[in-house]
């Protein structure tokens, strides 16, 4: 993580793994409240990972829109976050350190 808009990969799926583990609590629970909550904390924080992930292969943060279409927008978002990080800068500044 560094302060130009870039994130390394490894940093983006221990975050995504924060929010699939309130999932997990959710759906062993059945809370609806816990869910509701742990959507609002972590909308935010998890649409940031995500443009700076896609930052990383030097794709605008605004691509998560495809999240909204359903199956086929997800596979190719999927796909842009499994992207490998461009090694040189790129508009989105320098490469994480790693």
């Amino acid at each position: 993580d560094n302060d130009h808009g870039r994130y390394e990969y490894r940093g983006y799926h221990d975050d995504r793994h924060v929010y699939i583990r309130f999932h997990e609590s959710r759906a062993e629970r059945g809370g609806d409240i816990l869910w509701m909550i742990s959507v609002a904390a972590l909308l935010l924080p998890l649409l940031a990972v995500g443009a700076r992930r896609l930052h990383d292969s030097n794709h605008s943060g605004w691509w998560q829109l495809l999240a909204l279409i359903p199956v086929a927008g997800w596979l190719v978002l999927a796909v842009f976050f499994l992207l490998a990080s461009e090694e040189e800068d790129n508009r989105f500044g320098a490469p994480s350190a790693v």
